[in-house]
């Protein structure tokens, strides 16, 4: 389907466990894309931190209540800035309830049992759609460094950092 059609949508990433796609998208097919916007994501996942996630993605928690995945939500990376009413608001709306009763994440874990390490860095050589990149003061996750890199294969790239903010932009 997507060979032969010609895409002009902007396309928006979110979160480490979307990043690669749409870049090694906009890098397969430069045409297709009006602009790339990419969100505090993970850039280059070394073998140790995709390990971990898969080690993650192999754990699958489940609940009694949705007061009881609520208490025990967490956002990752920890270390958030947002306010506990805001993470009880996203854990209240991030659970549902299994034909077995018990409650699980939305988010499919198995996503992350997956992982290999990425370098998508030098996917932005092929990228011809204006991108931007988006960070979060506090995030690690797209360091001067990394920047550096996809503009040193990218000078079109933009990057604008949202003040006061972590990986949860």
């Amino acid at each position: 389907f997507s060979s032969r059609r010609r895409h002009t949508r902007l396309l928006t990433v979110t979160g480490v466990q979307t990043c690669a796609l749409p870049i090694y998208y906009a890098a397969t097919f430069p045409g297709r894309l009006k602009a790339l916007i990419v969100i505090d994501s993970t850039l280059r996942l070394n073998d140790d931190r995709a390990a971990m996630m898969r080690e993650r993605g192999a754990r699958q928690s489940s609940y009694e209540t949705l007061d009881a995945l609520v208490e025990r939500y967490k956002l990752m990376p920890t270390g958030s800035s947002a306010p506990p009413d805001v993470v009880k608001h996203i854990a209240r709306n991030a659970g549902r309830q299994s034909e077995d009763g018990r409650w699980r994440h939305k988010f499919d874990r198995n996503v992350y049992s997956q992982r290999g390490s990425v370098d998508g860095i030098p996917c932005f050589a092929k990228i011809a759609a204006p991108t931007l990149l988006i960070k979060g003061e506090t995030s690690p996750r797209i360091s001067p460094e990394i920047y550096a890199e996809v503009k040193a294969v990218a000078p079109h790239v933009e990057l604008a950092e949202i003040p006061g903010s972590d990986h949860h932009v």
